[in-house]
């Protein structure tokens, strides 16, 4: 009996994530949470890029070491060393209930996750980016920010040898939740 109360709570929960989400970023500059305060930028296809205030890197043009603007075309890059199973799926699953990532699954969701990799591999800085009209609208800021933090805890890159000379590198990552396992 308690397991087809808990599994019809599960399933309500889920259709309430869809059908009655509430939009966060919507109308906002800046959206806040208890852990955290996020600057909403709406891009020029209407999606938002969801920023933590505190970064500063993020938003700032490649530099090599010496502080002089860096030659975008040069490729810099990393390698990731893990599988994105161990590392943005992984953060995504230990922080969002079932079903909501059982909602996200069904309707195909996509995020895009900018990554700030230090020289050491590590990344210091997470941004997101999700459609207007997604339901990853409906979650709220720290959540984000508990992805945010797993992402850090997770992820590591190693450099490309001819981006040892910028000050960081910036990566791209795209969860994609019909990925989910």
């Amino acid at each position: 009996m308690k397991t087809v109360i808990f599994s019809t709570l599960l399933l309500f929960c889920g259709l309430s994530f869809v059908h009655g989400q509430t939009n966060y970023y919507q109308g906002h500059t800046t959206v806040s949470g208890d852990s955290v305060t996020y600057r909403v930028k709406v891009t020029s296809t209407g999606a938002y890029r969801i920023e933590n205030m505190q970064y500063t890197k993020i938003n700032t043009p490649l530099r090599l070491l010496d502080g002089t603007l860096a030659d975008g075309s040069k490729g810099y890059g990393a390698t990731q060393n893990q599988p994105y199973e161990q590392t943005l799926y992984r953060a995504v699953k230990e922080v969002l209930p079932d079903s909501v990532l059982q909602a996200l699954k069904n309707a195909e969701e996509q995020m895009y996750i900018g990554l700030i990799v230090e020289h050491d591999g590590r990344v210091s800085e997470v941004g997101f980016i999700i459609d207007d009209d997604s339901l990853l609208t409906a979650i709220p800021p720290d959540q984000y920010y508990s992805i945010e933090q797993k992402i850090k805890r997770y992820t590591t890159f190693t450099l490309w040898s001819n981006s040892k000379d910028v000050q960081f590198v910036k990566m791209t990552g795209i969860l994609s939740f019909k990925r989910l396992k």
